[in-house]
């Protein structure tokens, strides 16, 4: 986006003080040259069409070698300006103002004569900024012309009121030329279910939570919502059932309460400042320069990764939606923050369905089911202590996290030794 409006200034300016304001002195040049002999003026359009002829089928396979481009364009426009028009043009000018007028239009022709084909040489130089200002130009326009693959149906279902259950039916999903992540997936999330996704990297916990947000489209089968198909809603719609918080938080350069208050924009000060409160933002908000009136930077450079992941939080309070979706919610947290904030989440999910993805167990271990996800498929569900009695995924990858130690109250001893000495 930046690159474009660069370029696009960059045409803009070639078009109006190079090109327009070279037209102009061509123009004089043109009519000083009429009133001396017409001739002159013929043999420089003359010229001009001689060397556009010549130079145009290059410029078009030009184009399409882009790479030598620059070379070959200084190689022609050089060998044409020096061949024809400083040797044959002035010889022209020279010659035919010698025969017919004498020494005075001789000085006249060859200093007019002299600008014009230095304008045409400039030319060249403006119409290869102008195309280098266009190819980068066309990078962005194509993404711009290029038409959405997610896109509202003709004739939307109106939405139920606040249903929130959630059911994945034999969903079918491949990333963009690769294999099927997802194949015939079945998942149900009742009301007010809190849901952990787990699992090793790459599994598709986080395809799950985009699919849900309709951000991509499954390619067979559906994902329903209180019932309904969310390939039948508005986005519009569908979204504003779900407050979700990913694990980098967008922000903008705008201040800490507006930043907030992108999750409900006609929200009041109160309201944005009692989620504030609950997603613990007041604690650093209040030592800010101007506290919520501080602008947090492009990308909220002005802020660390837990206190972005604070103000997404407070986003997500604010919504007040009745399906909760976090995605890595509070990687970023030290241990400290991270109990303060879980004790905002779980006032958060009272009532709501949530669904939160997590690497780190400890955030997912209380909540009402568990389910493992590798490579696509649920290899495992249940609660977190029928996942440890189980000795799967799960168990190892909480005996990796918390150093092979149980948490249930028990002497704590590795979990594999534990179930060595039972047999």
């Amino acid at each position: 986006m930046l690159s474009f409006a660069s370029r696009f200034e960059d045409f803009t300016d070639n078009l109006v003080f190079n090109i327009v304001g070279s037209l102009v002195p061509l123009a004089f040049a043109s009519v000083v040259l009429w009133r001396y002999d017409p001739l002159l003026v013929a043999g420089l359009i003359g010229l001009i069409a001689i060397t556009g002829a010549g130079i145009a089928p290059l410029i078009r396979r030009r184009q399409k070698l882009v790479d030598q481009r620059e070379e070959a364009i200084v190689r022609v426009s050089g060998h044409v300006t020096d061949s024809l028009t400083n040797a044959i043009g002035l010889l022209l000018a020279i010659s035919l103002g010698a025969s017919q007028h004498g020494i005075e239009a001789i000085v006249v022709a060859f200093t007019y004569y002299s600008n014009a084909t230095r304008i045409m040489f400039e030319f060249n130089q403006i119409y290869r900024q102008m195309e280098s200002s266009l190819t980068e130009a066309a990078q962005f326009t194509e993404l711009l012309l290029k038409r959405p693959t997610v896109v509202d149906p003709i004739a939307p279902e109106p939405l139920r009121p606040k249903a929130s259950d959630v059911r994945f039916e034999r969903v079918t999903f491949a990333h963009a030329g690769g294999l099927p992540l997802f194949t015939s997936l079945d998942l149900a999330v009742p009301t007010g279910t809190k849901l952990g996704l787990v699992g090793r990297s790459g599994g598709g916990k986080s395809t799950l939570t985009r699919l849900l947000l309709r951000m991509m489209d499954v390619d067979d089968d559906r994902i329903l919502i209180g019932g309904q198909d969310i390939s039948k809603l508005r986005q519009s719609d569908l979204r504003s059932l779900i407050a979700y918080v990913p694990q980098d938080p967008a922000m903008f350069h705008r201040t800490l309460r507006d930043n907030i208050a992108f999750a409900r924009p006609h929200a009041t000060d109160a309201e944005i400042y009692q989620a504030a409160q609950a997603a613990h933002v007041t604690e650093f908000a209040d030592a800010l320069p101007d506290g919520f009136d501080t602008m947090v930077g492009e990308r909220g450079v002005k802020l660390s990764g837990g206190q972005r992941q604070r103000v997404a939080l407070a986003r997500a309070v604010l919504r007040d939606a009745p399906i909760l979706l976090l995605d890595e919610a509070t990687s970023a947290l030290d241990s400290e923050s991270e109990i303060l904030i879980q004790q905002a989440l779980w006032r958060l999910m009272e009532d709501r369905t949530a669904l939160v993805v997590a690497h780190r167990l400890s955030t997912v271990a209380h909540m009402d089911q568990l389910i493992v996800l590798d490579h696509g498929q649920i290899a495992e569900k249940g609660t977190h202590q029928e996942l440890l009695r189980l000795d799967g995924i799960y168990a190892r990858l909480w005996q990796h996290q918390s150093g092979g130690f149980l948490d249930d109250g028990t002497t704590p001893v590795m979990l594999a030794q534990t179930r060595r000495l039972s047999a």
